[in-house]
């Protein structure tokens, strides 16, 4: 009996050290995304904006900047679609026309320059990819701007963050394979 249950502590004892070590050990997959994350401005924003997704897993860091530059493009759709509802239930006409202008920043900049920026990383120009994500970098600076000349607070604002950090990241992953 007391073999018995010598044996039983032995083996709850190897299964919560496994429990606890594999709970503790990262995916070796989750590694490469957290290598490539540390180049970047916001290594800890790009890895859970990397990490997420399952399909991010087993790339390489020319695979998760092709996945950064892209989820940039994605974002600034789902942004233009918000703003898109927004402006559709404003009735402060000022707000109305300042939304407006952040449509049109977002369409004719940020998604223009995003799907831009994805054809040239697909073309290896990846000078031309940052630079044109940096062009939708400008177009959402100037959105926010709009709300600075007037009284109005801005409705964007945390999303603008976010979009601006979606392509920090794509930049700097793709800043990896720019040759000096």
């Amino acid at each position: 009996m007391a073999g018995a249950l010598l044996n039983l502590a032995s083996v709850a004892f190897f299964i919560l050290f496994f429990t606890v070590y594999l709970g503790y050990a990262e995916n070796p997959d989750l590694k490469v995304i957290r290598a490539a994350c540390e180049t970047t401005a916001i290594p800890e924003f790009c890895f859970e904006m990397l990490s997420g997704d399952p399909n991010n897993r087993g790339k390489d860091l020319h695979g998760l900047a092709a996945v950064a530059v892209n989820l940039a493009n994605v974002r600034g759709i789902s942004i233009r679609i918000y703003i898109a509802n927004l402006q559709k239930k404003t009735t402060d006409p000022v707000l109305k026309h300042i939304l407006d202008g952040c449509f049109g920043d977002y369409d004719t900049g940020v998604i223009y320059d995003t799907r831009e920026a994805i054809d040239e990383f697909g073309k290896t120009d990846y000078r031309g990819s940052v630079l044109s994500m940096s062009g939708a970098a400008s177009a959402v600076n100037q959105c926010n701007d709009s709300f600075a000349t007037g009284s109005q607070e801005n409705p964007l604002k945390d999303y603008n963050i976010y979009m601006i950090n979606y392509l920090t990241v794509g930049v700097g992953l793709v800043n990896n394979f720019i040759d000096d």
